[in-house]
């Protein structure tokens, strides 16, 4: 399983990265932003996404419905 963590936090990235590879997850994809998300997303094709909603740009609230649509089609 592919999981992409989007957070502007590096220090929660690198936690939630830790803890997800130490759970069997070694498939971890990050993004800083909202925008960097929307890209990793279409290359990566992860199964997963765990995405912050306070960030600067796109909040999670803007990228939700865009993965979404991505997603689907």
């Amino acid at each position: 399983m592919k999981i992409l963590i989007v957070d502007d936090e590096a220090i929660n990235r690198t936690l939630l990265t830790n803890m997800l590879y130490n759970a069997g997850y070694k498939q971890c994809v990050e993004a800083v932003n909202g925008i960097e998300a929307l890209d990793k997303f279409t290359k990566e094709q992860p199964d997963l996404v765990l995405l912050d909603v306070v960030m600067p740009g796109l909040s999670g609230f803007d990228v939700a419905p865009k993965i979404r649509q991505l997603a689907t089609g």
